[in-house]
């Protein structure tokens, strides 16, 4: 139930771009499965799709486009129906080979930094899900055959490789931050445990891209997390408990503490709240604590998830929904979101699920 503000998908739907001083841009190279004789080049208007060229191409499926275009930003090449998504510079000489069968249809790239970085994207994005896949295959084997010993080394197997992947991602960002196309893939990473990488490509596209009306999405999903970052005191909550008495986040203090964004309408909370039933009794002996802010409306229904789940732990709401002033105040754009402090109450994680949390109690609390 993440809410995300960026995605090919919207960004497919409508663009607005740097305007710079109009230079030559060359793009050649060879198209396969192309739906008809002509390669059409457009780049994005939120209003329209203004054409920009149309080429012939081939009979081997080569293609060359040259003209002026004004503006950095986003673009497509169409054959027929099939849309490729590009990232254009005034004045840049391309070389590209592309698939039009293909959902991401970039194969091989030369003269555009933008256009290298997508598609390196897209083959490391590939190369994990194969793994991933992999592992996830050989989990639901054993599970039709019985076998579940080795469930729990998958299951860590896999949330390795997914940290693994994300990592990944985040390092291809980092090596070139000013890069357009990361509005594209910052958005791939999980928001809280990558906060360094959105504030990383906001700082760096903030001087020439300040008017695109993505960049300020992106800002705005920014400035509510710079006071909850990893290693700042969390602020505090003071909420009503299920009896009416206000309990305080920082009377917590000295012991680990999840802060559990959750509601009972939410089904993926719902879900994990086995899970996290299963760490909390493993460690609540030990210095472990939860604070679960609900984002519920009825009272009832707020109540009754807590005893039907067996949540023995603090539980807190002002029953306002997604005007809950906790999760305001915590930056949440989505349920479950989980946020661990350090017995001082400083944020260690954000937005970790139950395994991830249960390997890090395991070695706080030994």
């Amino acid at each position: 139930m993440r809410k995300y503000l960026l995605s090919i998908l919207i960004l497919c739907c409508g663009i607005v771009v740097t305007a710079q001083k109009s230079e030559k841009i060359k793009i050649s190279g060879s198209a396969k499965n192309n739906k008809g004789a002509k390669i059409v080049l457009e780049y994005f208007d939120f209003h329209n799709n203004p054409k920009i060229d149309s080429v012939d191409i081939d009979k081997s499926g080569n293609f060359k486009i040259v003209s002026n275009i004004n503006t950095y930003g986003f673009y497509r090449l169409l054959s027929g129906d099939s849309k490729i998504l590009l990232v254009l510079k005034p004045g840049e000489d391309i070389k590209i080979d592309v698939d039009f069968n293909e959902a991401f249809g970039l194969l091989k790239s030369k003269g555009s930094d933008e256009i290298s970085q997508m598609i390196e994207f897209k083959k490391t994005e590939d190369d994990y899900k194969a793994i991933l896949d992999s592992i996830y295959n050989l989990f639901q084997s054993y599970n039709n055959q019985g076998i579940t010993e080795h469930n729990l080394s998958l299951q860590e197997d896999f949330a390795k490789t997914e940290k693994d992947k994300f990592d990944a991602f985040a390092e291809i960002i980092k090596l070139k931050p000013n890069l357009l196309s990361n509005l594209i893939f910052v958005e791939h990473l999980p928001f809280a445990n990558y906060f360094w990488a959105y504030d990383t490509v906001c700082t760096s596209l903030k001087d020439n891209f300040s008017d695109n009306i993505f960049f300020k999405e992106l800002q705005k999903k920014i400035i509510p997390e710079k006071h909850i970052n990893i290693g700042q005191v969390a602020p505090d909550i003071a909420l009503a408990d299920t009896n009416g008495n206000i309990i305080k986040l920082s009377s917590l203090r000295g012991k680990y503490v999840l802060i559990d964004f959750w509601a009972s309408w939410c089904g993926p909370c719902r879900r994990e709240n086995p899970n996290l039933v299963n760490v909390y009794n493993k460690y609540k002996d030990k210095g472990f604590e939860i604070y679960a802010v609900s984002l519920d409306r009825s009272r009832d229904g707020w109540i009754n998830a807590i005893h039907k789940d067996n949540l023995t732990w603090f539980h807190v709401s002002d029953l306002k929904y997604w005007e809950s002033e906790a999760a305001a105040l915590y930056g949440v754009k989505g349920i479950p979101f989980t946020v661990l402090l350090d017995p001082e109450g400083k944020i260690m994680n954000k937005g970790i699920r139950s395994q991830e949390l249960d390997l890090i109690l395991e070695s706080v609390l030994k």
